[in-house]
């Protein structure tokens, strides 16, 4: 919990020295964000604020507070750094050694035993860990991967991010190293997906590999343009092939391991109700919810109880609805279509190859949650929110190469 609270306070501290800065007139683009973003963040704000009224006599009502607001600063943030740098490359480069050097923790870990120091979870004294299971003896045993993060989820959310930073990255890169760098990047964050267990995350992974493959042809091929960049893929491939083999046959054995416990039926309509979440949350919701904070599952742990109270389907209920009420629920399923057709609009019509590659990874990381707004994910929720701020930078960008174009014209 102190952690978090050390986290906010050095988010707050950053808005605040972000507000008062007075070098805007020295950075490349404007930092002033769009009317419709600042007024949906301040509706938002009024939204949570308002809804809370009545449940402020509970501490669960103050972290949920915290996780539905805490995402306005990132975008501010992040938007305003992009504006500054006025390049997309320069501030997500980190990503990339980021995720080669939790990758290899996460391999460490993937052929250590369960049991192992480096599997074993910092917030329990537990000493068993999740693994694949099934009936492998192998897979039985191999623990499915956090690395250097708490959760599986958390973990994922970060990796999730990274394929779709990294992608970009590859197909846009102008330097040599970067697009080598972003490529073995690319393929350890493959591989540790798989290494998770978890199996939506590695679906997705496969989707998003197709649709840049069928929509960027050229600049795929162009990784194998000549001998020297033809090798180098092509060894990388095979190596990530051969890292790949152990986690992919894990995975579907664990997958066949569970439809066998749950039945190919339930099953199916797992699917189904992850795809219907936003019918079966506003009517298991009702109109104003369980209150705000009440489905916190770590409520539990800070109370010394045994967890929450409240029921709710986790599959086919939107934690965000059941709390706050289906009209609310509505409004936050609304504005997470307008972003994802926001950044469809922008890959769609870009002026450069750069912003619609940049703008296709966003819109595919924030369809990676399907129909839900990862509010309560410690990772996922700033990492969302920051591909919503790389959307309104790229169309910041596409505005202004549009005036200089029209300038030109204008000129000529």
């Amino acid at each position: 919990m102190l952690v978090f609270a050390l986290k906010d306070a050095v988010l707050l501290l950053c808005l605040f020295a972000a507000l008062v800065s007075t070098k805007s007139h020295s950075e490349k683009m404007s930092p002033r964000m769009p009317t419709y973003a600042v007024a949906l963040a301040f509706l938002w704000f009024a939204v949570v604020l308002i809804r809370s009224l009545s449940d402020l006599d509970s501490i669960a009502t103050v972290i949920g507070i915290r996780y539905y607001l805490i995402g306005l600063p990132v975008v501010y943030l992040i938007y305003r750094l992009l504006c500054s740098s006025g390049d997309v490359h320069r501030l997500l480069a980190y990503v990339a050694f980021a995720a080669i050097a939790v990758g290899l923790l996460g391999a460490v870990q993937f052929y250590s035993p369960p049991d192992s120091p480096v599997n074993r979870y910092a917030w329990s004294t537990m000493e068993d860990v999740a693994a694949f299971g099934g009936e492998l003896g192998w897979a039985e045993t191999r623990p499915r991967i956090t690395s250097t993060f708490s959760y599986i989820s958390t973990y994922v959310s970060f990796l999730q991010f990274a394929l779709s930073v990294l992608i970009a990255t590859a197909v846009t890169g102008a330097l040599r190293r970067q697009r080598a760098i972003a490529l073995l990047a690319l393929a350890v964050v493959a591989v540790n997906i798989l290494m998770t267990g978890s199996r939506a995350p590695a679906l997705m992974l496969a989707l998003t590999l197709v649709l840049f493959v069928w929509l960027f042809p050229r600049r795929i091929a162009d990784m194998f343009g000549n001998l020297r960049r033809g090798a180098f893929a092509a060894v990388l491939l095979f190596v990530l092939a051969l890292a790949a083999i152990d986690p992919l046959v894990a995975l579907i054995e664990r997958t066949s391991a569970v439809g066998e416990v749950l039945g190919e039926a339930e099953g199916e309509s797992r699917i189904l109700g992850s795809l219907s979440a936003p019918y079966f949350t506003m009517v298991d919701a009702g109109a104003f919810g369980l209150g705000v904070g009440a489905a916190f599952l770590g409520l539990g742990e800070l109370q010394g109880a045994g967890g929450a109270d409240y029921r709710f389907d986790e599959v086919m209920d939107d934690r965000v609805g059941i709390e706050l009420g289906a009209p609310i629920y509505l409004l936050v399923l609304m504005a997470k279509i307008f972003f994802v057709l926001i950044g469809t609009r922008i890959a769609v019509r870009a002026s450069t190859l750069e912003i619609k590659a940049w703008a296709t990874a966003m819109v595919a990381h924030q369809l990676m949650y399907v129909w839900a707004i990862p509010f309560y994910n410690p990772v996922a929720s700033p990492l969302y929110f920051a591909s919503i701020a790389v959307i309104l930078f790229l169309e910041a960008r596409e505005r202004r190469i549009a005036r200089a174009r029209q300038s030109s014209t204008a000129c000529a």
